[in-house]
């Protein structure tokens, strides 16, 4: 490549979706910049990736937990979680976490572990929607634990990345946040990082492929 030229937008397939120069392309249908509507949300549920987080219960229990606020800077990734929830307890408490990421083909595994209560009793018309409590939620969903090396909260073995972190910092929002109150912002240090040889670029153990990777995301139905 010539020095001061450009690259051509790399265009990224995933669904019926190709996105490039903010161009979106679904079904057939384009829109362009031009076509952006102004249209203020309540919650902006833009698409991030969701993870499962390992924590050590008081009695030395694994409680594994969804989340989908959470996102990485440099060697430090920042969770966003209700400060009433046994996984922000527990990390308070203990200081470790391990960050396991799943792929898009995993989503059923996660959606079940939604419907599984950990401790709180499940509320009330639940259980016909299919909700359950179980203190086992990681053995209920057919997971395998598997040790960490620099905490005690195991990795999720059949999440392609894992994560383990211990926690630098907890941040609370801004004054007047629009945020509800039991919210707490968590800044956690990676340790250690596992990542599956199928993410991984060709000939590049360190790095990640994005054309191989495939987190599972949220957003909005």
């Amino acid at each position: 490549m010539r020095r001061g030229r450009h690259r051509p937008p790399r265009i990224r397939e995933q669904g019926t979706e190709r996105v490039a120069l903010g161009a979106r392309i679904s079904r057939g249908f384009v829109r362009s910049p031009s076509m952006h509507v102004g249209n203020p949300q309540p919650v902006l549920d833009l698409g991030t990736p969701v993870a499962l987080l390992c924590t050590m219960e008081e009695d030395g229990s694994l409680h594994l937990a969804a989340v989908t606020s959470a996102w990485w800077m440099g060697p430090r990734c920042v969770l966003g979680l209700h400060d009433v929830s046994r996984a922000s307890a527990n990390l308070r408490r203990t200081r470790e976490v391990v960050v396991n990421m799943p792929a898009a083909g995993q989503a059923e595994t996660v959606a079940r572990l939604i419907r599984v209560a950990g401790r709180a009793a499940v509320p009330d018309g639940g259980p016909e929607r299919g909700y359950r409590c179980a203190r086992d939620r990681i053995g209920i969903l057919g997971l395998t634990p598997v040790p960490s090396e620099t905490v005690r909260p195991p990795r999720v073995s059949e999440c392609p990345i894992q994560l383990e972190a211990v926690l630098d910092d907890v941040h609370a929002p801004a004054p007047g946040s629009p945020l509800p109150g039991d919210v707490a912002i968590f800044e956690v240090r990676v340790t250690r990082l596992h990542l599956d040889a199928s993410v991984l670029a060709d000939g590049r153990p360190d790095r990640i492929d994005p054309d191989r990777w495939r987190p599972l995301i949220m957003g909005s139905p």
